[in-house]
């Protein structure tokens, strides 16, 4: 039997940026966790987290980051109290939601970047609103959760831009 002759090497600096990637996961996961009921600590530092990576990682490497945070919540069940539940009905909308803010960031790149966090902002809460209201009038998730899924969204996401936006400009300042 022949062995390639051919060395896999991997550099440091690919060993860095897995690094990096992990502990991005870690993050979105653990601060749901680590942070438990207090949604509007937690919201924008996650949607700070989202709208980093969408500048930063491949479509490839943005799925943890999209789908782990509500999954987290779910499990440490009381990110908004004694609805938490009733975020299982909620997950998918919550999932195209944060595709849709990371799909607006990597997609109108060009555009101005305080027109795209609103764009993605408004957008991402509009969809997990629609689809709240819809399980509202399906009687399957309770009416006191539509202001969390529509104008808390919205917050939380602006303001994660925000904080996404403060960050870079810290990091590449140092960078430079």
């Amino acid at each position: 039997m022949m062995i390639n002759s051919q060395i896999l090497t991997i550099e440091p600096a690919q060993i860095f940026i897995k690094k990096i990637e992990l502990i991005i996961y870690l993050f979105a996961f653990c601060v749901p966790m680590l942070l438990h009921g207090q949604q509007m600590l937690v919201g924008p530092i996650v949607n700070a987290l989202l709208f980093i990576v969408a500048r930063k990682l491949s479509w490839q490497k943005l799925w943890p980051v999209i789908l782990l945070p509500s999954l987290a919540a779910i499990i440490q069940g009381v990110v908004v109290g004694p609805w938490t539940m009733f975020l299982i009905y909620l997950m998918p909308a919550i999932w195209l939601g944060n595709f849709s803010l990371v799909f607006i960031i990597k997609k109108f790149e060009t555009t101005n970047l305080i027109a795209r966090i609103a764009l993605a902002s408004i957008f991402k809460a509009a969809l997990i609103f629609v689809a709240a209201w819809v399980l509202v009038q399906l009687n399957l998730i309770p009416v006191a959760l539509l202001p969390l899924m529509g104008m808390g969204q919205l917050l939380t996401a602006l303001v994660g831009g925000g904080l996404a936006e403060a960050s870079l400009q810290l990091i590449n300042r140092d960078v430079k």
